[in-house]
């Protein structure tokens, strides 16, 4: 569902905005105080963009993703993006550290490629497992790397793994593995199950 302003004023006045905590999650939250209206034109297809892995964000957008993945459990970053989207992007202090966070995530672009130089292929699936006590990386861009050698990437990392296919793909986690809920396309488990989910993925 498209938010609207039509959308907002049925809704009426709230007091709180739950949302989700990636970029088209405040996309949202700042379209909501806009009451409904684009922070900028455009903003719904960068969000679209950044969420499905599909197409180029433009240059706001893909700032704001480099931030997020930079520095991923900074909720403070989280609302200044925020407030910086609903002042239409005019606040330089608050442009200012979205780009020193989104700096941040040049490290961790390294260390997942250096990563991805250990991924393995069993079938239909690249898997990737990550040392403990390594270095911060991008596991984002891992998972896309891993789409580069087999239709299905999967990132081992402390007792977890996060199980990725491109958005297009067709294939749907939820219901080949039977989980109750969470993303199609992105899912993260115990690394216990890691023999049922390659099983899974690779039946014929």
């Amino acid at each position: 569902m498209v938010l609207t302003p039509e959308i907002v004023a049925r809704v009426g006045p709230v007091d709180t905005i739950v949302c989700h905590t990636d970029l088209d999650g405040l996309y949202a939250a700042a379209k909501w105080i806009l009451g409904g209206r684009e922070p900028y034109p455009g903003a719904d297809e960068d969000a679209r963009a950044v969420d499905t892995r599909l197409g180029t964000p433009g240059p706001e957008a893909e700032r704001i993703d480099r931030a997020l993945r930079g520095r991923p459990r900074d909720d403070a970053l989280k609302v200044t993006i925020v407030r910086y989207l609903v002042d239409g992007l005019q606040d330089g202090n608050l442009r200012g550290q979205i780009v020193l966070a989104a700096r941040e995530l040049e490290d961790r672009e390294i260390a997942a490629r250096h990563l991805a130089e250990r991924y393995r292929v069993e079938g239909r699936v690249a898997i990737v497992e990550v040392e403990e006590g390594g270095s911060r990386y991008d596991k984002t861009l891992l998972l896309l790397l891993g789409q580069r050698l087999a239709p299905v990437s999967i990132v081992r990392d402390r007792g977890t793994i996060t199980v990725a296919a491109a958005f297009d793909s067709g294939i749907d986690f939820v219901q080949l593995l039977g989980i109750e809920g969470g993303m199609p396309t992105r899912i993260s488990l115990s690394d216990k199950r890691l023999p049922e989910v390659l099983r899974a993925i690779n039946r014929p």
